[in-house]
């Protein structure tokens, strides 16, 4: 299992661990820093399995950890992909 952490657009509510998010992109990246524009959509948490990604955690940096502002770092595995589907999300 990979874990990687993205950015989400909005706060990250942690009732919301475990739950299956899709991916927004709010702006077209950088080829120079090589950050990306994708952000997990919060709005859209549930238990889909039709959803990319699972979230799992929330970051341990403490600079983007804070639930309560859009930007939280938050773990997440791809959920739906071409080995399988994870399963339902508890969001």
């Amino acid at each position: 299992m990979v874990i990687f952490e993205i950015q989400a657009n909005a706060a990250m509510p942690v009732a919301d661990l475990f739950g299956n998010f899709d991916i927004v992109y709010t702006t077209a990246g950088s080829t120079t820093t090589g950050i990306s524009g994708a952000e997990l959509n919060v709005s859209d948490g549930a238990t889909g399995t039709t959803l990319s990604l699972k979230a799992i955690d929330i970051s341990e940096d403490p600079e983007n950890s804070d639930v309560a502002t859009a930007n939280t770092n938050v773990r997440v595995v791809i959920q739906n992909h071409i080995f399988g589907v994870k399963g339902a999300g508890l969001a």
